[in-house]
């Protein structure tokens, strides 16, 4: 395998896109409904919609890498970049339908970050690609994103063993 200085994972577009859009319609259709009809009940309906749509909105972004191996560390869309020497090691789960990486951190998940990504409240509340299955443990979900989990992993672990041993490229 030919070394690259980064590797890049991208949302797929098409989902998100749908569920957004899709919701934002319901939404609309729902407010004006209710303001038509006179009933309130469609306008707390359209909130939800309106709820559903905005939670989703990160998934729209397919431009811009949610998940980024780099030698400076793994940057992670939503949290920031996690030091290379701070994982002790990645695996990917067995499970077809919801791919799956677990990368087991030698500290808390505060500790491992090298430089946390600056979020809004919004963005707080919003969907994302990782979270904490226990104090050590981070898990990234593959789910949703165009790259084979294979090849995600793989480079993954090349990146790591690369900025642990100290190779440049």
């Amino acid at each position: 395998m030919t070394e690259v200085e980064r590797f890049d994972v991208h949302i797929t577009p098409d989902r998100g896109r749908r569920l957004v859009a899709g919701a934002a319609i319901f939404g609309g259709a729902s407010v004006l409904a209710g303001l038509i009809l006179s009933q309130p009940i469609l306008v707390l309906v359209a909130l939800g919609a309106f709820a559903v749509a905005l939670y989703n909105y990160p998934l729209l972004g397919r431009r811009e890498a949610h998940l980024s191996a780099t030698l400076h560390g793994l940057k992670i869309d939503g949290l920031g970049i996690v030091d290379w020497r701070s994982i002790e090691n990645m695996t990917l789960s067995e499970d077809v339908a919801s791919p799956t990486i677990l990368c087991s951190l030698k500290d808390t998940l505060e500790g491992a970050l090298k430089e946390a990504d600056e979020t809004s409240a919004l963005r707080v509340i919003q969907v994302n690609i990782w979270r904490l299955q226990d104090s050590t443990t981070l898990a990234i979900d593959l789910s949703q994103v165009i790259e084979p989990a294979r090849d995600i992993i793989e480079a993954l672990q090349n990146f790591h063993t690369r900025a642990l041993t100290g190779h440049q490229v």
